[in-house]
């Protein structure tokens, strides 16, 4: 007897495939559907950990012949240390759930099965910002990112085994450890005045992910993300005051292009989302610590559109 075909932990996710090999399934057929599957978790992997403002906190729908949702959610930070000392730090992290459904067929009658799973990430990223003028900055950036990936196919493997004759006892685990590394090329321009500031950065980022060796059972397979955004930002006096500071009304953009496993992840190519708000200083009130201190707390609503895609949502921003 050979070595057990390694299924890897993302075998549930060949939902994204659509279509499970009739039985019964050849060791090649099992290892094909594990790592097109693997290449759609990378995917999904991809999205929760580079840096955008348009699926941030995002959830998408499909109906049709075959339904499919998607949750994704980010939360993160940036900053330059000093401008003297314009060293930059990021640091991200990303949630996603993912519920496609899947085919099985045992070659005379086909099941649908949802297999939901998650992806759990954490990105950080360093540079350095070079100063062209007053205004223009040019930032690269390193970015490295780890992620973990689990999901919901206890009660499913058994189905499936039953189904199609394949044996996937390695699908009761459940999950896979990923990394991946990167960088970004941002380009900035910050324009402070006491009666307004307009800020935009212009973000292109590429990112390789791949399976992490931490089980004999994984698949070696790896993805490559990539995307270029565009994020503006506008604010002026109200004229009115709130905790003894001024007030600003703020306006905000976001633009995405997608590619490579991203763009087909979520099955779109572009994301825009458009929003504005009032925004309240409350540094005076020193909230915080270790250097970082709350400055200004926004309160927006924004709507987010795209290619057969249309949404909004409210939310709470906070700048240190």
């Amino acid at each position: 007897m050979g070595r057990p075909v390694p299924l890897c932990l993302l075998l549930p996710l060949a939902g994204a495939l659509g279509v499970f090999a009739p039985a019964p399934a050849t060791a090649q057929q099992v290892r094909l559907a594990a790592e097109r599957a693997a290449q759609v978790a990378l995917g999904v992997v991809g999205v929760t950990s580079m840096p955008d403002g348009t699926v941030s906190d995002l959830t998408i729908q499909r109906s049709g012949g075959e339904t499919s949702q998607l949750f994704t959610w980010q939360l993160g930070a940036g900053f330059t240390v000093a401008e003297e000392f314009p060293l930059y730090l990021e640091g991200f992290l990303g949630y996603a759930r993912y519920d496609p459904v899947a085919i099985v067929s045992n070659g005379q009658q086909s099941t649908r099965l949802p297999l939901r799973w998650n992806a759990f990430s954490g990105t950080g990223g360093i540079g350095w910002s070079f100063a062209i003028n007053d205004r223009l900055q040019l930032r690269p950036i390193f970015n490295f990112s780890l992620g973990y990936i689990a999901s919901d196919v206890a009660l499913a493997a058994e189905l499936l085994d039953v189904l199609t004759g394949i044996d996937i006892q390695a699908l009761q685990a459940g999950q896979a450890a990923t990394g991946g590394l990167g960088g970004a090329l941002v380009l900035a321009w910050y324009d402070y005045r006491p009666e307004f500031e307009f800020e935009v950065e212009l973000r292109l980022s590429r990112m390789r992910f791949t399976t992490l060796p931490v089980s004999d059972r994984g698949l070696d397979v790896s993805s490559d993300s990539a995307a270029a955004s565009l994020w503006a930002r506008y604010r002026w006096p109200t004229g009115a005051e709130a905790f003894g500071r001024p007030t600003r009304w703020v306006l905000e953009g976001y633009h995405s292009e997608f590619f490579q496993a991203q763009r087909d992840v979520l099955g779109i190519n572009r994301l825009t989302r458009l929003g504005g708000g009032i925004e309240a200083d409350v540094g005076r009130w020193e909230l915080g610590g270790l250097g970082l201190y709350l400055q200004r707390v926004r309160l927006s609503g924004s709507v987010l559109f795209g290619e057969d895609v249309r949404g909004w949502s409210v939310g709470i921003g906070m700048s240190f």
